[in-house]
């Protein structure tokens, strides 16, 4: 079976829905392939991507795909390992999913165990990540993000309630996909973890890849940054809603190797809820509140 180069294709596409389920049986039985043939994997332009491009015509005036989603085709294409993107961060896809070419979102492709573990630590989960293991990158790997912050709010009250909430939830969230005692003892030693509120906060996201270059600045609630081994800084801002989704997205991309799109969920529900509720959804019980009947 063959998909033509650069195809628009409708969702319902038979062709393409067909190539998928061959994708899904090889990546489940990829164990089984010998050394010469996932090499040639790599190598070739097997690898099924798509990207959004407008039903009629692309947009004249930005450079960017916009519009609703019942105004845009997928582009699929067959591209070879270093050419595809795992989508690993919706803000960014958002952004730059009409650019370049991104894999299925699907877990028995793109990974389904151990998928969220320290960057400072080995991992010791076996997975299973098709895309990856041919050398696929991840989305958010991709994009180069400066943060810019403007006029910053010194001994902001908001910014370390925003820290200690953290601090308490996140190891909700590591329960079941990491180490929490690792993870938030290294954020609890001094200097290691810094929160900072700003008047403003403008990120300029940039993406050059796979022939594709995209650049565009937009104003946002929070975003991380982190030098080499050094503190992790979460910057916040003054002048807009503080949004839960863009903390926990940016909070995964710093903290851990790998990173999916329901785990930005995950933990941004976390973050949201009070402890009776997550003491109530089976979360954590020795944070129980002592005044819950």
């Amino acid at each position: 079976m063959r998909l033509s180069n650069a195809t628009v294709l409708h969702d319902s596409d038979n062709t393409v829905y067909s190539y998928l389920a061959e994708l899904r049986n090889i990546a489940v039985n990829s164990r089984l392939l010998s050394p010469t043939t996932l090499s040639g994997f790599k190598q070739a332009k097997v690898l099924i991507g798509s990207r959004r491009v407008r039903r009629q015509q692309y947009d004249q005036v930005t450079d960017h795909i916009g519009g609703d989603e019942e105004d845009q085709d997928l582009e699929y294409d067959l591209r070879a390992a270093d050419q595809v993107a795992i989508v690993d961060d919706m803000i960014a896809f958002q952004q730059f999913g009409g650019d370049i070419f991104c894999a299925p979102q699907e877990d028995i492709l793109e990974g389904e165990y151990g998928s969220t573990y320290p960057r400072y630590s080995a991992s010791t989960s076996e997975t299973v990540d098709f895309y990856r293991s041919l050398g696929c990158k991840q989305l958010s790997d991709l994009v180069l993000e400066v943060p810019r912050g403007t006029n910053e709010i010194f001994g902001s009250k908001a910014a370390q309630g925003v820290r200690s909430l953290i601090l308490e939830r996140l190891p909700f969230f590591l329960e079941h996909h990491g180490n929490a005692t690792q993870v938030t003892t290294w954020l609890s030693e001094k200097g290691n973890f810094i929160v900072r509120m700003f008047k403003e906060v403008m990120t300029t996201r940039s993406i050059d890849f796979a022939g594709a270059k995209s650049t565009i600045s937009v104003v946002t609630s929070a975003t991380t940054r982190r030098k080499g081994q050094g503190p992790m800084e979460l910057w916040l801002a003054d002048n807009t809603r503080m949004d839960m989704y863009e903390i926990a997205t940016s909070l995964g991309h710093s903290l851990f190797r790998t990173w999916k799109v329901h785990h930005a969920l995950l933990l941004m529900t976390i973050l949201s809820s009070d402890l009776h509720t997550l003491w109530r959804r089976g979360y954590n019980s020795e944070f129980k509140d002592s005044s819950i009947s």
